[in-house]
């Protein structure tokens, strides 16, 4: 799950992470308020969940109220890098001194957080670590000790961190690793954390993702889940899904099963109009959710491939049931199924009353047959 970047502050400030003066807004009535509240100048900062908003244009600056009132009203309700900003952060304009970067991001090749820092805060990490190698540590953390307060000041040491700045860079390091652990997170970077005029240290730009496989223990954190079509899908059908904006429908019992399914269907020169991993819950209300989505994608055919280690004639009473409970269903469905009780699954698919049903045995038959229906095979 993907934090905003004010949703990241927030988190960072229960951490005792300093974070600027500022306030979120999805009005435009609300920006007199805030103006005389925060105080002039200001940053306006479009909230979207992707990275190079500054470069995009999502970002602006404002000495006067008559100037941050025009930004805001260009920013809110614009599309930025295809995504709609509904929400603006405003802030304080930080009298910049220095800048650096903190980082924290699992490594899955080590099975370990890397704690990554950088004394050139406010560019892009990526560059950094190409243009000035010697600018950027990372260092593995052992997960059962975490990061240990000599290892956190050798990081900043070695970086090139001001000798005057070193002290308050590794007390904000060591909340970061605090929260990264603590809320379960995948990533969370601080870029930049500037020191401003006056000596203050205060996280300018935050990010946050946490593992939504654990939001289970973060009440508090799911709240910033956002309710998109596919976290609705998943908690009511227990159905993962994602829109591909092809015209083949995909059901599958499996997140390894959909890929392969997938890349067969296109390796055959089909367009999947989506990828549905149904597992267990296509065993309650899976089928007639997911049928339901694929039909409104406005698919021209469906393949529905399942190798399960249950009882496939249960999958495929369940299957029927659906299938014939869409009396507008008109296009071909293509079934390759495979399990226990297997003989018995095939006699049910095959006594569906729905008659555009197609039944195949081999999983690259059954991708070439569902292309070729839906009017792409050669």
């Amino acid at each position: 799950m993907k934090c905003y970047e004010y949703q990241a502050k927030e988190v960072f400030k229960k951490y005792g992470i300093p974070i600027p003066k500022g306030a979120v807004i999805d009005d435009l009535k609300k920006m007199d308020d805030v103006i005389e509240a925060i105080g002039l100048p200001l940053v306006i900062k479009s909230q979207i969940l992707t990275g190079g908003r500054g470069k995009a244009g999502g970002i602006k600056f404002a000495d006067s109220s008559e100037k941050a009132m025009a930004e805001a009203k260009k920013l809110l309700g614009s599309e930025i890098k295809g995504l709609k900003v509904n929400k603006l952060l405003i802030e304080e304009k930080l009298e910049i001194a220095n800048e650096y970067y903190l980082g924290i991001v699992t490594d899955r090749d080590f099975s370990a957080p890397v704690v990554i820092v950088s004394s050139m805060g406010g560019m892009n990490i990526e560059d950094v670590s190409k243009r000035f190698p010697d600018k950027i540590m990372k260092k593995n953390i052992d997960y059962a000790y975490g990061l240990q307060n000599f290892q956190a000041r050798a990081l900043a040491y070695s970086t090139g961190i001001k000798k005057e700045d070193v002290d308050k860079v590794v007390r904000i390091l060591m909340a970061l690793y605090h929260l990264y652990k603590e809320c379960d997170a995948e990533l969370t970077e601080i870029n930049p954390l500037v020191i401003t005029s006056n000596g203050q240290i205060i996280a300018a730009d935050g990010r946050l993702n946490i593992d939504g496989n654990a939001l289970y223990r973060h009440p508090d954190l799911k709240q910033y889940q956002e309710r998109t079509l596919e976290v609705i899908i998943d908690e009511e059908a227990r159905l993962k899904w994602v829109n591909l904006g092809g015209d083949i429908g995909i059901i599958s019992t499996g997140a390894g099963m959909g890929m392969a399914v997938l890349d067969q269907v296109i390796a055959a020169g089909g367009k999947p109009a989506n990828f549905l991993d149904g597992g267990m819950g296509l065993l309650d209300k899976g089928f007639k959710v997911g049928l339901d989505l694929i039909m409104k994608c406005g698919a021209r055919a469906i393949l529905f491939s399942a190798y399960t280690g249950g009882r496939s004639d249960t999958m495929a009473s369940k299957f029927v049931e659906a299938i014939e409970s869409f009396p507008a269903l008109q296009i071909p469905v293509v079934v390759r199924l495979q399990g226990l009780n297997q003989e018995e699954a095939i006699r049910i698919i095959s006594n569906c009353n729905y008659k555009n049903m197609h039944i195949v045995y081999d999983i690259d038959e059954a991708a070439r047959m569902v292309v070729k229906l839906a009017g792409r095979g050669k």
